[in-house]
């Protein structure tokens, strides 16, 4: 990996150690660490977020999005989509996975490099930008905004998600001691 990219790594580690304030205004977005390891060497890591948006009269629309970055200086994005529609039956809803047709990533007003599936199909992988995996790993470490949006097969626009993804101390502590192995 290049030297400015460990530097950028271990500013993440250190920013991802520091206690931060809620955001509020925006949906909740939950934050999950991601640690890609083999025979006990760490080889990449990742954020994965989850959220949605309920709705009251159709169906709910929910996103499990994740971005990794990989000793060989590799960074990919992993993209999937979930309707829950109402059902008659209290807690009979169970969600159901929706073909994802493109997905985008970006913080502030950042690029956002968009990762589209050529065919019909329920997950999208795609590359980053190794400096706009770093970004979004900044900005989940330092409790500021991230913007997803993900468009279905058959939705015209892409709907988009915004807000500041919630880390518990645990977790933080996850994400600083991977990106930290990760730059070893």
């Amino acid at each position: 990996m290049k030297a400015a990219v460990l530097v950028g790594l271990v500013c993440c580690a250190v920013a991802a150690s520091q206690p931060i304030l809620a955001q509020t205004g925006s949906i909740p977005f939950a934050a999950q660490s991601l640690v890609y390891d083999r025979d006990g060497a760490v080889q990449g890591c990742g954020v994965r977020l989850t959220g949605g948006a309920p709705s009251a009269t159709g169906a709910s629309t929910w996103f499990d999005v994740s971005f990794n970055v990989f000793r060989r200086g590799i960074a990919l994005a992993q993209s999937i989509a979930y309707e829950i529609r109402r059902s008659a039956y209290q807690g009979d809803s169970r969600p159901a996975r929706v073909a994802v047709q493109s997905t985008w990533l970006k913080v502030g007003d950042g690029s956002a490099r968009l990762g589209e599936n050529t065919e019909r199909r329920e997950t999208l992988v795609y590359t980053l930008v190794l400096d706009d995996a770093l970004a979004l790993f900044e900005a989940v470490a330092s409790g500021r905004p991230v913007s997803i949006g993900i468009k279905r097969w058959g939705q015209p626009t892409a709907s988009v998600y915004a807000g500041a993804p919630e880390l518990t101390s645990e977790t933080r502590e996850q994400i600083a001691a991977c990106l930290a192995r990760l730059a070893e």
